[in-house]
């Protein structure tokens, strides 16, 4: 993720892959959904959560104080003591809680956020930064906005494709920077992979953005399940 107009580097978003045998990785759409029927994705969740933060710890004194990005299932939110996981992972890799943001759906919010909105308010209050994921395709209701202790938006890529020639999408776009502006949101732009789509963005005063158009996704460390 980079600041924008500069294209600063302010944020690494973690990436989870399977790999397959003899064949080459799997999507997270292919084997989150199984992961978190199988009660896999708290070990998963754990592992990430550590080695992300292990790997922000390393980086070179240039993004230092980037934040590493994570993305969070709600069954893992739902888990007992799962902010004070979070809290011990920080403790014991010495990332401070500033640097850590963790991401969620907007439905993984909507249909879970009673069983949720504890340990998402202890993490903040701990000065972990949460950000809602995808925002533009699910409920996207100011009042679930009210209620939730976010501290960002990240507009959905489904929204780029069309930004320079479908007005809707723009339009949309527009909305979603304005309403952060006025509710102190940070927001991220998603999927941006043409100089078209960013200068619509600076234009329009978009402070973050990522996509193919700023790098590609890079290979890191691999864990396998005990």
């Amino acid at each position: 993720m980079v600041a924008l107009p500069d294209r600063r580097v302010v944020a690494a978003e973690t990436l989870v892959r399977w790999s397959l045998p003899g064949g080459g990785p799997a999507a997270p759409e292919d084997f989150i959904a199984i992961a978190e029927d199988t009660g896999l994705i708290i070990r998963l969740g754990r592992a990430v959560l550590r080695q992300a933060c292990e790997a922000a710890t390393r980086w070179p004194a240039a993004v230092a104080a980037a934040r590493i990005a994570v993305n969070v299932s709600a069954v893992e939110l739902r888990h007992p003591g799962y902010a004070a996981g979070v809290l011990q992972t920080l403790a014991d890799t010495g990332l401070p809680a500033d640097r850590l943001e963790l991401e969620i759906t907007e439905t993984q919010w909507v249909v879970h956020a009673g069983d949720t909105a504890t340990a998402l308010s202890e993490l903040t209050q701990a000065g972990v930064h949460l950000v809602l994921d995808d925002f533009g395709t699910g409920y996207s209701s100011f009042s679930y906005l009210a209620d939730m202790p976010v501290t960002g938006v990240k507009i959905d890529r489904s929204f780029m494709a069309g930004l320079t020639g479908d007005p809707r999408s723009a339009s949309i776009v527009r909305a979603i920077l304005r309403m952060a502006t006025e509710l102190d949101l940070e927001v991220t732009a998603e999927g941006v992979e043409t100089q078209e789509q960013l200068d619509f963005l600076i234009g329009h005063g978009c402070p973050r953005a990522q996509g193919f158009l700023f790098g590609r996704p890079r290979a890191g460390t691999s864990w396998v399940p005990g």
